[in-house]
């Protein structure tokens, strides 16, 4: 019972900081120049300024016309991209809301193999229509997984190193959202599945939090370009 009232706790304390991202296509009907919003994608995103700033993953919003966030009160905002990084897959978007509550950001240092961890998003779309984010259990699998060469990408582009992995249950439009620790901090950015379906499998990945996550998310949101060594 102390445990399943921790479960509760937690996500009655985390999901106001968690919103789901719907973006859409501008198309041209071709009647009269008519010119129609089409639903492209779904994703999951968490707010990390009280002033609108939202991050997510950079592929839930590739290629999108127009963005639209939806807060765990139903409240939607049109969002903007204030940057995004390819090489990370992350990006920070902007709406024009105030007074939001945001994350906080734990540290990946701190994470240890077996302990529990909570996905938190918009799973298939679920919260599209009134923003209540899903929330799942699993544990941390394992730490350190390298995925750059096995998730489908670009890997002179894109960086899928140090990933955590963990059995939550992680389905198409949870990209973008937290991954949660006991305590509700922030400790990876759900990313990808690897699946045979296409569907949870018990093999989810975050991106980890640590010193670099925090500065791309920072630089990021003042709108700047990551730049990396060689």
């Amino acid at each position: 019972k102390a445990l399943e009232q921790a479960f509760m706790d937690l996500a009655e304390k985390v999901r106001p900081s968690v919103v789901a991202v719907r973006t859409y296509r501008i198309r041209n009907t071709g009647s009269k120049d008519t010119l129609v919003k089409v639903p492209f994608s779904q994703g999951s995103g968490f707010v990390i300024d009280a002033g609108g700033y939202v991050a997510t993953n950079r592929h839930v919003i590739e290629g999108a016309d127009s963005i639209m966030v939806i807060l765990e009160n139903g409240l939607r905002y049109d969002a903007t991209v204030v940057r995004y990084d390819e090489r990370s897959d992350l990006a920070v978007v902007k709406v024009d809301a105030a007074d939001l509550t945001p994350v906080r950001l734990g540290d990946v240092g701190t994470v240890k193999v077996n302990q529990w961890a909570f996905a938190c998003g918009n799973p298939f779309g679920l919260a599209n229509e009134d923003g209540r984010a899903s929330v799942t259990y699993g544990v941390v699998s394992a730490l350190g997984r390298q995925m750059t060469d096995r998730l489908p990408s670009n890997d002179q582009i894109h960086y899928y190193g140090n990933l955590i992995e963990t059995s939550a249950a992680i389905n198409p439009g949870s990209s973008g959202g937290p991954l949660f620790n006991l305590d509700g901090e922030v400790i990876g950015v759900v990313t990808a599945i690897e699946s045979a379906s296409g569907v949870n499998e018990g093999r989810g990945f975050a991106i980890p939090v640590d010193k670099n996550i925090r500065g791309i998310l920072e630089t990021l949101k003042a709108g700047k370009e990551v730049r990396y060594g060689f």
